[in-house]
C-alpha cells in the first residue's frame, strides 16, 4: 500500500510538473503564429506607405528636396495622418493608417526619404523612401515562462528612377541573350535600360554593336553580359532584379466584333475609327498602302503587318493585340503613331497579351516614329527605331529583344500610364 501511495504520488509530481510545460509549449505555438501574422501586417503596410509615398512624389516634375519632394532622416508619423496630406511622405503614413498602423501606443511608424544614396547598397534611384513600421505585441500563453511581450517590425525601401522617358526593360528571369545584337547595331537610351535576366550572358554583344546611355543613366543587368561589342557608360552587374512596371495596367475591354480587319494592296487606304475599334482580323498593308487611326483604344484580334513603303499612322491611339496575334512591320515602312496624352492608357501605344508570346518586329528604320509604350511582355521583339531627329519618345517593356540596325529611344518628357514608367519600384 505504501509503494502505491508513493507511486501515485509520484506520478502527481510529474502532472503538476508538466501542466506549466505543456502550456508554456502550447502558448509558445501560439504567439510564435500571432508575432508571424502581426509581422506580415506589418510588411504590407510598410510596402503600401513606402510606395504611396514614391508615388506622390512621381506626381510633380521637381525632385528636389523641400522643393518638389520631402526629405528627411527617419521621422515618426503624426499619431493621426489626415486627408488630404500636406505632402509626399505624409501620404506614405496615411496609407500605413489605412493598413492599421499609426505612430501611438505600441506601434512605431517612422519614414526616411532622401535623394543621397539609399539604404540599399549599391541601388540609387533619383530619390527612395523607406518605410518602417514595429509593433509591440504582448502575449498570452507563453508568459507563463515568463515572456509577456515581444516585438515586430518591417522596412520596405521603394525608389524613384525618374530619368526622362526612353527606357528599356528586359524582363525575361533567366534567358542568354535576353537583350542581343549584332554587327552595326546602335542603341541609345535616355533613361537607361534594364535587364532582368540573372543568365552570365544576358546581354549579347557580338561584331560592331554599341549600346549607349545618356542623361546619368547606365545599362543594369542582374546577371552579365558576354563582354562583346560596347557598352557605355560601363554596365552595372549584379543589379537588383526589377517588377514589371505595367503589371497593373488592365487589359481594354473587348466588345462585339465590328470590324473583320482588312487586306490591302498596292495604293489602297483604309481610315479605322471608333466605330470599327475592335477588329477580329489581321490588318495587313502591302506596299505602297496606307491605313490610319483616329483617335482611342482598338482591339485587334490578329496580326498588324506592314510590307515595305507601307504606312502606318494615327494621333492619340492605343492598340492592344490579342488572340495570337503580334504586330510585323518590314523595313522601309512609313510609321507615325502617338499615344494618347491623356486617359485610361494615357502614353501606352502598342499593348500586346500579356499571355501571347507570338514575336514582334518593329524594323521601320529612320521612317519609323513610336512615340509611346510599346508594351511585349511575354514576346521577343525585334527593334530598329528611327533617327534621333523623329521626336518621339519611345519606352520598351518586353520578355526578350533583338536589336536591328540603328536604334534610338529618345529622352524627351514623356508622361506614362500612371507614372510608374519612370521607374518607380520596390528595391527592398
Amino acid at each position: 500500500m505504501r509503494t502505491r501511495r508513493v507511486e501515485r504520488g509520484q506520478a502527481a509530481i510529474f502532472i503538476t510538473l508538466s501542466v506549466p510545460v505543456l502550456f508554456g509549449m502550447l502558448g509558445l505555438v501560439v504567439d510564435i503564429g500571432w508575432a508571424y501574422w502581426r509581422k506580415e501586417a506589418c510588411k504590407t503596410a510598410a510596402d503600401a506607405a513606402a510606395m504611396s509615398a514614391i508615388v506622390a512624389a512621381y506626381s510633380g516634375a521637381d525632385l528636389t528636396c523641400g522643393s518638389g519632394v520631402t526629405c528627411q532622416a527617419a521621422t515618426a508619423c503624426p499619431p493621426s495622418a489626415t486627408s488630404p496630406p500636406s505632402n509626399n511622405l505624409m501620404t506614405g503614413c496615411l496609407y500605413a493608417q489605412q493598413n492599421g498602423f499609426v505612430n501611438s501606443g505600441r506601434q512605431t511608424v517612422t519614414i526616411a526619404a532622401n535623394t543621397t544614396p539609399s539604404p540599399i547598397t549599391g541601388v540609387n534611384p533619383a530619390y527612395w523612401v523607406q518605410a518602417t513600421i514595429s509593433e509591440n505585441i504582448p502575449t498570452l500563453f507563453s508568459a507563463v515562462l515568463g515572456k509577456t511581450a515581444s516585438t515586430v517590425s518591417a522596412s520596405s525601401t521603394a525608389g524613384l528612377f525618374q530619368n526622362s522617358g526612353g527606357c528599356i526593360y528586359v524582363m525575361d528571369p533567366a534567358a542568354a541573350g535576353a537583350l542581343t545584337g549584332s554587327g552595326s547595331v546602335s542603341l541609345t537610351s535616355g533613361c537607361g535600360i534594364y535587364v532582368n535576366s540573372n543568365n552570365s550572358q544576358a546581354v549579347t554583344l557580338n561584331g560592331g554593336a554599341w549600346i549607349s546611355t545618356r542623361n546619368g543613366t547606365q545599362t543594369n543587368i542582374v546577371g552579365n553580359w558576354n563582354g562583346g561589342g560596347t557598352i557605355t557608360p560601363a554596365p552595372i552587374t549584379g543589379a537588383p532584379t526589377i517588377t514589371d512596371p505595367f503589371a497593373l495596367m488592365p487589359t481594354p475591354p473587348i466588345g462585339a466584333c465590328n470590324s473583320t480587319g482588312v487586306s490591302l494592296t498596292s495604293h489602297q487606304t483604309w481610315a479605322f475609327d471608333q466605330t470599327q475599334n475592335v477588329i477580329c482580323g489581321n490588318v495587313n498593308l502591302g506596299s505602297q498602302s496606307s491605313a490610319t487611326f483616329a483617335p482611342g483604344t482598338y482591339v485587334v484580334e490578329g496580326s498588324i503587318t506592314l510590307a515595305g513603303q507601307a504606312s502606318l499612322s494615327g494621333t492619340g491611339v492605343t492598340l492592344y493585340i490579342t488572340n495570337g496575334g503580334s504586330i510585323n512591320i518590314a523595313g522601309g515602312a512609313t510609321v507615325d503613331m502617338t499615344a494618347p496624352d491623356s486617359g485610361a492608357y494615357q502614353g501606352v501605344l502598342f499593348f500586346q497579351d500579356r499571355n501571347d508570346p507570338a514575336p514582334a518586329s518593329l524594323v521601320g528604320g529612320t521612317g519609323e516614329v513610336l512615340d509611346g509604350v510599346l508594351y511585349f511582355p511575354a514576346s521577343n521583339l525585334s527593334y530598329t527605331g528611327g533617327s534621333s531627329t523623329n521626336g518621339a519618345t519611345t519606352t520598351i517593356v518586353c520578355d526578350t529583344l533583338s536589336l536591328v540596325g540603328n536604334s534610338y529611344i529618345n529622352n524627351a518628357a514623356q508622361t506614362l500610364y500612371n507614372g510608374v514608367t519612370a521607374g518607380a519600384y520596390f528595391i527592398q
